[in-house]
């Protein structure tokens, strides 16, 4: 069965930031950071800087007006169909009378070669029908050093019914003195991926889900972060997995609110969903906590005996992490400024180098591990002056982006971080009223 008809992944140039104060309440450092003013492309030079010089075209569907409610609210039903992606990121190639690669230029593909199964006499134990393929390098029988990574994609299903719209795949990987650069099923789930692991949980467990509206994962912690925020289009978020990262965490938007993009920070703090309010008609994004555990771990249970993971041994929602999350959840919603109602993109980064965070598992190197924070020594070590210091996010920033009205909207991060840490790091007061988890406002 054909997957259907792909999401497109969409990158958004950043280009600066707004102003914001620090220490205050996390809804309200939220407000602070939706004081912003959008623009027309053709009036920001660092977006034309990079190319963005036309997000629309000129007969794209503009539900944005404000003045036809029943449009806007049409359109949002159909972000997460065939429909949605072409609002969102354009027609196909039919549209503009392409139907194929003819005259293209094209670069020659490298032969596939599958490896072998320990039923045929290799030495990896998957479905002989399900074993991958490599491209790269000399085989040898000797498994040897390997490693692999992990992915995951959106797509609208044919049939929802039978589909879920994301999949697991194995984007490469290195073992038997070969290299396999080709995306495909991961072999350790002997045929299984197609449908998400974790989505396929989450629905089995009786989860309305509904059609995907794209996936986002940190991206500043190289070999970690390999699992997906999955978006759909009823409001439903969730994570992806690995197979080595297996921690579950999903939450809901508030109804009327469709999620049309998300982003994640470098290091799994927050994600940030662009959205839209079909009650109030306006656009916003949505902030969202996020918090990492060790493998297996739960927020009932979040500590481990095993040092190796390097994770921290409490729930710290906001805190850097290494993006096996293990619990959300949703602080609110940013309005964006008052003609930007259609959000239809988001990009976000914190601008630290993936080498300032503390290491994970490297034996003889302090790690979040080490540091538990109920103890007020470990937390002032994160603090001014602290050896820790310089080793998280202070800030950051978003872009937000509407392709039907050519605004891009900027938010400044910096009350949002800035708040979690002061609480985080401060008084055994603060502490103790932040590390206090739960659904309720005041948790």
């Amino acid at each position: 069965m054909s997957m259907g008809k792909a999401l497109v992944v969409a990158g958004v140039a950043l280009a600066a930031y707004g102003a914001g104060d620090a220490g205050m309440a996390p809804r309200t450092a939220m407000a602070q950071a939706a004081e912003m003013r959008s623009t027309t492309i053709a009036q920001a030079p660092a977006a034309r800087a990079t190319g963005s010089t036309a997000l629309a075209d000129p007969g794209a569907p503009r539900p944005s007006a404000g003045d036809d409610a029943a449009s806007y609210r049409a359109m949002a039903a159909d972000i997460g169909k065939a429909a949605g992606i072409e609002y969102r990121y354009g027609p196909g190639p039919a549209a503009y009378g392409t139907t194929g690669n003819g005259g293209l230029p094209t670069w020659s593909k490298r032969a596939d070669h599958g490896f072998v199964s320990d039923r045929q006499g290799g030495k990896r134990g998957c479905d002989p029908a399900f074993c991958g393929t490599w491209q790269v390098g000399t085989w040898s029988n000797e498994v040897g050093d390997f490693a692999s990574n992990v992915g995951h994609v959106a797509y609208i299903p044919d049939s929802p019914s039978q589909r879920l719209g994301v999949a697991g795949l194995g984007i490469s990987s290195s073992s038997n003195e070969v290299f396999s650069q080709r995306p495909e099923l991961m072999w350790v789930y002997y045929g299984g991926g197609l449908d998400e692991i974790s989505a396929l949980a989450y629905r089995r467990a009786g989860t309305p889900i509904g059609n995907p509206v794209g996936v986002a994962r940190c991206e500043g912690r190289p070999g970690w972060c390999m699992n997906s925020l999955m978006v759909f289009d009823n409001g439903f978020i969730g994570f992806a997995q690995s197979n080595t990262s297996t921690n579950k965490a999903s939450a809901r938007l508030a109804p009327g609110k469709v999620p049309t993009a998300a982003a994640v920070t470098n290091s799994n703090e927050f994600a940030l969903i662009s959205v839209w309010d079909t009650v109030n008609l306006r656009g916003e994004v949505a902030v969202v906590a996020l918090a990492g555990l060790c493998e297996g771990c739960t927020p009932a249970k979040p500590a481990s005996p095993a040092s190796w993971w390097g994770e921290w041994q409490g729930l710290y929602p906001g805190l850097p992490n290494l993006g096996n999350t293990a619990y959300m959840k949703v602080l609110g919603y940013v309005p964006l400024p008052a003609d930007m109602k259609a959000p239809t993109g988001i990009s976000v980064t914190t601008g630290v180098n993936r080498t300032a965070y503390l290491p994970a598992g490297v034996p003889g190197r302090e790690s979040t591990f080490d540091l538990p924070l109920n103890k007020a020594g470990n937390r002032a070590t994160f603090r001014t002056g602290g050896r820790n210091f310089n080793t998280y996010a202070k800030g950051g920033v978003a872009v937000v982006v509407s392709k039907s009205e050519q605004k891009v909207a900027f938010l400044d991060l910096r009350p949002l971080f800035a708040y979690y840490q002061s609480m985080y790091f401060g008084s055994d007061a603060d502490y103790s009223v932040t590390t206090s988890v739960g659904p309720a406002d005041s948790q």
